[in-house]
C-alpha cells in the first residue's frame, strides 16, 4: 500500500501531530489534503526517516522487521510496541489490529540500514540507555555523572556534548525523564519543592553504581531488584493474604515502589486498603510489618542514590532504618473502590499523561 493511501486513513488530528513532530510550519491551518502532502514529503525525507529509525527501541524494531515480512495482527497487550511508529506515520493499524507498513517506508528501511547506520544506532541506543538507567536508579542525576559512569564501563568514551545531543535528538521517542539545568530528572518528581527535597536527601551520599549489565537493566521501565526480602513477602502474601499469583505480584510490586520512594507505613497500608484487604489478626499485622521492614531496608532508594538503607548503615553513613512492626492497625474501615484497580504502569486517570505509579498512585 502506498504511503499516501495510508495517510488518508489517519485523522486530521493525527496528521497535525505528525506535522508538529516534523516541524512543518503553519500545520494548524492546513486542510487534510494539504496535511497529507506535507507529511508524506517529510516522512520520505531521508534525514527524517533516519531520525525516526534511530530513536526506535529494540521491541519496536523487532515488531517493525516482523511486519516487513508478513502481516502482523497485534494483540492488545503488545499495542505499546507499535505506538511509536504509528505516531511517526510509518504504521497504520486496521480495524482488526493488522499492521500496514507503506511500500515507500519499506524501501527507506532497506536503503537506510547499512552497517554504518547500524553502528550509529547501537551507539545512540547505548548512550540513551545509560541516561534512562541512571535516572530510574537515582531519580535525579547530573548528566556529568552519567558521562562519568559511562566512561568507567565502556572503552569508547562519551562526552557531555554527545549525551546532550542524543537527548535532544530523541524526537518522538517517549522517555520518562527530562533535562532540568545540569540534571536528568525522573517524571515522578513534579515540582521544584520535590526536586530540592530529593537533592537535600541525596547530598553527601555516594552513588551506588552496579556493573554495566546490572545497571542497564534499570533502563527497562518496570525493572527492580526482586531480592530475597521481596521473595519472602510475596511468599507470605500468597500463603496468607492473596492466593492469586498475579494479584500478589501486583501488591508486592506496589509495596516495593512505596519503599523505593522512602514512603512510610501509611502508604504501605493503603496498598492493602485499595484492594479491600483486611488483616486477620494482630499477629498478621506484626508478621507483615516485619517483612515490610526487611523489604524497606533492602530496597534501592532515590534518597540514597541507589543504595539500600542496610548498605548505608554498613558503610557508616546512616542510622538503621526504622521498622514498620506494630505501626499498621489490625482493623480498617473497608475502602470501596469504583471500577478496576489501576495498574502500576497504566496511564493516570487524572489526565496528566504520566503513569499512575508516578502520579496519583504515589
Amino acid at each position: 500500500m502506498k504511503l499516501s493511501e495510508v495517510l488518508k486513513k489517519h485523522t486530521v488530528k493525527e496528521l497535525r501531530d505528525m506535522s508538529k513532530a516534523f516541524g512543518i510550519q503553519g500545520y494548524s491551518k492546513l486542510k487534510k489534503d494539504e496535511l497529507i502532502e506535507f507529511v508524506e514529503a517529510s516522512l520520505l525525507n531521508y534525514e527524517n526517516a533516519k531520525q525516526v529509525f534511530l530513536c526506535a527501541d529494540d521491541e519496536e524494531m523487532e515488531l517493525f522487521r516482523q511486519s516487513l515480512k508478513e502481516e502482523v495482527i497485534l494483540e492488545e497487550k503488545d499495542y505499546y510496541k507499535c505506538i511509536y511508529f504509528f505516531v511517526s506515520g510509518f504504521y497504520y493499524l486496521t480495524e482488526g489490529n493488522g499492521i500496514i507498513v507503506p511500500d515507500e517506508v519499506k524501501d527507506l528501511y532497506e536503503k537506510l540500514f547499512t552497517a554504518e547506520f547500524i553502528a550509529e544506532k547501537e551507539r545512540f541506543d547505548l548512550v540513551i540507555k545509560y541516561c534512562v538507567a541512571c535516572t530510574n536508579l537515582y531519580g535525579i542525576v547530573p548528566y556529568a555523572k552519567v558521562v562519568e559512569i559511562f566512561n568507567e564501563q565502556n572503552e569508547e568514551e562519551t562526552c557531555i556534548e554527545e549525551v546532550l545531543a542524543d537527548y535532544h535528538n530523541l524526537g518522538l521517542r517517549e522517555v520518562f525523564f527530562e533535562l532540568q539545568g545540569a540534571y536528568f530528572v525522573h517524571e515522578a518528581i513534579e515540582d521544584e519543592e520535590e526536586f530540592n527535597s530529593l537533592l537535600d536527601e541525596q547530598s553527601d551520599k555516594p552513588y551506588y553504581v552496579p556493573e554495566k549489565e546490572a545497571l542497564l537493566r534499570y533502563a527497562e521501565d518496570d525493572y527492580f531488584e526482586r531480592n530475597e526480602a521481596y521473595g519472602k513477602l510475596k511468599e507470605y502474601i500468597v500463603a496468607n493474604v492473596v492466593t492469586d499469583e498475579e494479584q500478589a505480584e501486583g501488591l508486592c510490586s506496589d509495596l516495593q515502589l512505596a519503599c523505593c520512594f522512602g514512603e512510610g507505613p501509611a502508604d504501605a497500608l493503603n496498598e492493602f486498603l485499595v484492594r479491600e484487604i483486611e488483616f486477620k489478626s494482630e499477629q498478621q499485622v506484626y508478621e507483615i510489618g516485619e517483612l515490610l521492614s526487611e523489604l524497606s531496608n533492602t530496597t534501592r532508594m532515590w534518597d540514597n542514590r541507589g543504595y539500600t538503607p542496610n548498605e548505608l548503615y554498613e558503610l557508616g553513613l546512616a542510622e538503621e532504618a526504622p521498622k514498620m512492626v506494630g505501626m499498621m492497625p489490625p482493623k480498617q474501615t473497608t475502602y470501596v473502590r469504583e471500577g478496576r484497580k489501576i495498574g502500576r504502569n497504566d496511564k493516570c486517570p487524572c489526565g496528566s499523561g504520566k503513569k499512575y505509579k508516578y502520579c496519583c498512585g504515589r
